[in-house]
């Protein structure tokens, strides 16, 4: 994924971060419900990563901390990057993967180092969810039962918010901890069930904190 040109420090490439926003399109199912922006935020030379995912439904936001993976993928004759999440709660099952091509230039600085790293500026991709709730304590208020769906994924790099946060030296909680406070400042409120989706860490899972959502609203 990332061929760097380290002009000082290559363990110090690790500290820096990449910031993608998300983009959800074509959504399909029944009592299906995804996300519609957010972010991920991983290591600029791959590994694990974070995502906060907002809804526009009820201008909501949670976070998933190191959920998701990206890493390189392809042979002699083709780059690629991938970002990969898989999500398991009770019944619920839900799976993210989108995959680009290693095709932009990004130079980055720090306190503590600069670099040049290739990396894919544009991954595309599917979301999927399943949930049978199978063992469910009660159905919703509006009768409905089993959930399921798919997702067009998009992820566009976002040069701006990375080069913040690596001007800043933030870690990337601490970037997810700033994103989070940018989707406030558009309208967004943390999810009262909590900020911390766990295992939603995809955008397939999204749905599942959405039933989740309505569970704990009939409590």
């Amino acid at each position: 994924m990332a061929i760097a040109i380290i002009l000082m420090g290559n363990a110090s490439a690790w500290s820096q971060v990449l910031v993608y926003e998300f983009h959800f399109s074509e959504e399909k199912g029944v009592n299906y419900h995804t996300f519609e922006t957010g972010y991920f935020v991983a290591p600029i030379l791959g590994g694990t990563g974070s995502f906060v995912l907002a809804t526009n439904e009820d201008r909501t936001y949670v976070t998933a901390s190191e959920s998701g993976q990206m890493f390189p993928a392809g042979d002699r004759d083709e780059r690629k990057v991938v970002v990969s999440a898989t999500a398991t709660k009770g019944s619920a099952k839900g799976q993210l993967v989108v995959i680009g091509d290693v095709d932009h230039l990004l130079k980055v600085s720090s306190p503590t180092v600069s670099l040049s790293v290739s990396v894919a500026k544009v991954l595309n991709g599917t979301s999927v969810f399943a949930d049978s709730e199978a063992g469910a304590d009660k159905q919703v208020t509006d009768s409905s039962y089993g959930s399921a769906g798919s997702s067009k994924v998009r992820l566009t790099l976002d040069e701006s918010e990375t080069e913040r946060a690596n001007d800043d030296g933030l870690s990337i909680a601490a970037t997810i901890e700033k994103l989070a406070k940018l989707l406030e400042r558009q309208g967004y409120a943390p999810y009262e069930g909590g900020s911390e989706a766990g295992g939603a860490a995809s955008s397939a899972a999204a749905d599942d904190d959405g039933q989740t959502k309505q569970a704990d609203d009939e409590n």
